[in-house]
């Protein structure tokens, strides 16, 4: 059994490990984010992943007008069935500016640990009502987690709740008319 500092240091050992791992680091920025379970017991893997315009544009959402972010996901196994992932992000996004409109270019640089559970493999959680709140919990249907709409979350809540452009540098045509129009 190799120990999760062994497979940090050497990463292609993941490969002839879990080959659904290395799918992962293979995968474009267009395609979900998903990790297939059950994985291998007391071993971490490290993921990495380039999150592009595409990545928002997929989540058919309207905050974020598309970016460019570095996405690094420690994942471990803490005991059978049980994960944590930490999620390290750092980048720029795309948004509008709430004064004038036009698009904004912010920084994002957040980091989340998130506890995972695999039903499947750990019975004592597949039957609970009272499942921690803050788990996700694997597809039982599938053995897979989508980490899309979580990653999506930790990116908008790391904003500022003012997206606005320096003093001066927003639309002057626009912001003009809105200084007419509230006198």
């Amino acid at each position: 059994q190799l120990s999760a500092q062994k497979v940090e240091k050497t990463p292609k050992n993941i490969v002839s490990l879990h080959p659904k791992i290395a799918k992962f680091e293979e995968m474009c920025s267009n395609e979900p984010i998903q990790i297939a379970f059950p994985l291998p017991r007391d071993l971490a893997f490290p993921l990495h992943r380039t999150l592009e315009n595409q990545f928002f544009e997929h989540l058919e959402q309207k905050e974020i007008l598309g970016g460019r972010i570095e996405l690094n996901i420690d994942l471990q196994s803490k005991s059978s069935g049980i994960y944590v992932a930490d999620i390290q992000l750092k980048g720029q996004v795309e948004v509008l500016c709430d004064r004038c409109l036009e698009s904004l270019s912010l920084p994002v640089e957040a980091a989340e640990s998130i506890k995972i559970i695999d039903d499947g493999a750990f019975a004592e959680y597949a039957d609970s009502e009272t499942d921690d709140d803050l788990a996700m919990h694997v597809d039982a249907k599938t053995g897979k987690l989508d980490l899309d709409w979580t990653i999506y979350e930790i990116i908008e809540t790391s904003l500022p709740l003012q997206r606005v452009h320096p003093e001066g540098e927003c639309n002057e045509d626009m912001t003009g008319r809105f200084i007419t129009e509230t006198e």
